[in-house]
């Protein structure tokens, strides 16, 4: 009797790790498409400052541009050469 009780309590709680598991990720996938501030869409320029060129950061910037273009298909992010918009 005891050991079903404990089989009982041990199946709720993974439901409700489960349940939570997958409320989490629809949400944040819902809202990776989702423009707030007043944005038609998500098209952005990034403009990397000299430094991150002469610190050898470029790649990193580009491989993080890169992924998060991946992440979501709503999301293009480019890159200028000049902070004017």
């Amino acid at each position: 009797m005891i050991n079903l009780k404990k089989l009982r309590k041990k199946k709720a709680l993974w439901v409700s790790v489960i349940v939570t598991a997958v409320l989490i990720l629809t949400v944040q996938s819902a809202m990776a498409t989702t423009f707030s501030g007043g944005r038609p869409s998500a098209v952005f320029k990034a403009f990397y400052d000299s430094s991150v060129s002469s610190y050898g950061y470029g790649p990193h910037y580009d491989a993080a541009r890169a992924n998060w273009n991946v992440t979501s298909g709503s999301v293009d992010i480019t890159t200028q050469s000049n902070t004017n918009n």
